[in-house]
């Protein structure tokens, strides 16, 4: 007769909670840029993006990634769901953080929405 031996395994620790903090900024989103409306986790939220004063050409901003929370570069997907901005957006993965690049200048004070999700 055999033995058989049962392995328990813990789960995987729930991704953490994603901050305005969870966010770096680049100075070509404007003076007083900032991201509001943050809910969700690292893995799976939504954000708000308010342009500020005098931006610039293709700014950018990052969700920064936790060391330890996916195993090597993540997959992620960015969409646009709201806000009142209408330039496109294009995004790239790495282990650190997923950064999103608004296409064009956009204009002070519109916003742009997005939900997103991040895996591996």
């Amino acid at each position: 007769m055999q033995d058989h031996i049962n392995a328990i395994t813990a789960p995987a620790p729930a991704p953490p909670a994603v901050l305005p903090s969870s966010f770096t900024l680049s100075p070509g989103l404007g003076l007083r840029a900032n991201v509001s409306a943050v809910s969700g986790s690292i893995a799976s939220g939504k954000v708000t993006l308010v342009i500020g004063s005098s931006a610039t050409i293709n700014p950018t901003f990052t969700l920064n990634i936790p060391i330890g929370t996916f195993k090597g570069t993540p997959f992620a997907t960015f969409v646009k769901s709201g806000g009142t901005g209408t330039l496109p957006i294009s995004y790239s993965e790495a282990a650190t953080g997923v950064t999103v690049t608004l296409i064009g200048t956009p204009s002070p004070g519109t916003t742009y929405t997005f939900n997103f999700t991040v895996t591996t």
